[in-house]
């Protein structure tokens, strides 16, 4: 069942395209995206949830003994694949075919210095790196403020921490501009408001 409205679109060309995100039915917490069109080709990401506990229970052991991790989650996340995949395959021939990603959301602990969390990122690239699994790291400073998201696939990325904090403070001052113009915008909304009333 679709869980939204889909989008349907038809091109000048004769191609006709429909993609929405579903669910069965018996499972509607298992939302994914289909997208099919008029020349037979047919994708989604559904089968990601045929090898998830698999994949959390081979990537979870990499966290081990990282005693600056306050808080770990694992999510895996099917990319697009015209595949026929039912569940019953090898979850060595999945990852071998490469159709997920393993999304790690990490919290470290809070005001530390970037050079401590330059330190504990590239410990990350380079555990995770050589596992053969595709994972993107997410790491968060504090709630809801990430610093640093990346594929940890290159592990080449660990033995250049100038690179690594470039990013994290790139990532902050992007962060500070949007919480600036959120300010601002709800400072200009209030005025209006006001001016309206008056």
């Amino acid at each position: 069942m679709f869980v939204e409205e889909p989008t349907y679109k038809e091109e000048q060309i004769g191609i006709h395209w429909i993609s929405g995100n579903v669910a069965p039915e018996d499972h509607p917490d298992q939302v994914a995206t289909v997208y099919a069109r008029n020349t037979a080709l047919s994708e989604d990401n559904y089968h990601a949830y045929y090898f998830a506990d698999q994949l959390q229970e081979l990537a979870k052991p990499l966290l081990e003994g990282k005693d600056y991790i306050k808080e770990a989650e694992f999510h895996v996340q099917g990319r697009s694949s015209g595949a026929k995949w039912t569940g019953e395959e090898p979850v060595e021939e999945y990852i071998e075919q490469g159709e997920y990603d393993i999304i790690v959301d990490i919290n470290l602990n809070e005001d530390l210095s970037d050079e401590v969390y330059v330190e504990q990122v590239c410990d990350l690239i380079r555990t995770i790196s050589n596992c053969g699994l595709l994972t993107r790291l997410d790491i968060w400073d504090q709630p809801d403020e990430w610093i640093f998201r990346a594929y940890a696939d290159d592990g080449a990325l660990a033995d250049h921490p100038e690179d690594v904090l470039n990013t994290i403070q790139a990532n902050r001052s992007l962060r500070e501009s949007m919480d600036d113009y959120e300010a601002w915008k709800a400072e200009h909304q209030t005025q209006s408001a006001e001016g309206n009333e008056g």
